[in-house]
């Protein structure tokens, strides 16, 4: 097999830094928990917005909105999420610049719906004016020193199977090194910190396959399994280099069709039907929808 020269590995190594860097903004991106970003005309204001989709359980989350001559007041209209309960408002208030608002903390997965309605010189407006009102999920806190392994294990998997992707293609030497490395990081990353981490933020240590349909569990899953049939066939004593190249081009094209679902998509939730029954929160919580 005719080695692969420097600079084409470095070109390689360049490659997948920007592909698994790429890859990984646009699944954090993407995801239903990403604040919706946007801009309203009112009057002659233009009116730049940030709304959150994303709170702790331990504080009231703000959601605010810079303040403009053409509004004279606001409110943020709420309720829990598949719930029975009523629509509720809570006024919003000038701290500074901004209009502030604070939404009551739920519990982990807990999750709200809710809108922004704005009292302007031209009448009434409401945020998002489209696809209808938004949904706030609520997670407890997760330190920082067992957050911080789980994504770079993660991303040191993307990053380090994409790159053996390529070598696939380009630069099959040292393929079965990077698999393992791969499997590795995945394993630890994924199925031991991840649902640690999980249990930590929603109460629940999986809920994906075969307990449950989150898409984030299952993702994970996915990727690992690929990756453990790669290595198995790779590190068969026959294993040609056809066959190497093949199971691990296809293994690392599976990983990033995995990378372009949106992250946190049903996700954990929690059912109110049941709290309002008596259940426990931490015992309520299901897969989201």
């Amino acid at each position: 097999m005719q080695t692969a020269s420097r600079s084409v590995r470095v070109a390689l190594w360049i490659t997948a830094v920007v592909v698994a860097a790429g890859s990984a903004a646009y699944q954090r991106l993407t995801g239903p928990t990403v604040s919706l970003c946007g801009r309203v005309t009112i009057g002659a204001d233009t009116v730049r917005y940030r709304l959150p989709r994303s709170g702790v359980s331990t504080a009231e989350r703000a959601v605010s909105l810079p303040k403009a001559p053409s509004i004279v007041g606001g409110a943020i209209e709420y309720r829990r999420l598949r719930s029975d309960d009523d629509w509720q408002r809570v006024p919003m208030a000038a701290e500074g610049n901004r209009l502030v608002g604070y939404l009551p903390r739920q519990p982990a997965a807990g999750k709200l719906e809710y809108t922004v309605i704005l009292e302007t010189t031209a009448g009434e407006t409401r945020l998002p004016d489209a696809g209808g009102p938004l949904v706030m999920r609520f997670k407890n806190p997760v330190p920082a020193w067992l957050l911080l392994p789980h994504i770079i294990l993660m991303f040191t998997a993307l990053l380090v199977g994409t790159r053996a992707g390529l070598g696939a293609i380009w630069a099959p030497e040292g393929l079965r090194r990077l698999v393992v490395i791969t499997l590795g990081a995945l394993t630890l990353g994924g199925l031991v910190l991840g649902p640690i981490v999980q249990k930590l933020a929603f109460e629940q240590l999986w809920a994906g396959f075969p307990f449950g349909s989150d898409f984030t569990d299952d993702k994970t899953l996915i990727m690992w399994a690929v990756w453990l049939v790669a290595a198995i066939v790779i590190h068969r004593a026959r294993a040609g280099p056809r066959r190497v190249r093949g199971a691990t081009l296809a293994a690392a094209t599976v990983m990033l069709g995995v990378y372009l679902v949106p992250h946190s998509v049903r996700g954990s939730e929690l059912d109110y039907r049941l709290v309002d029954q008596g259940v426990a929160p931490a015992e309520a919580v299901t897969t989201g929808k």
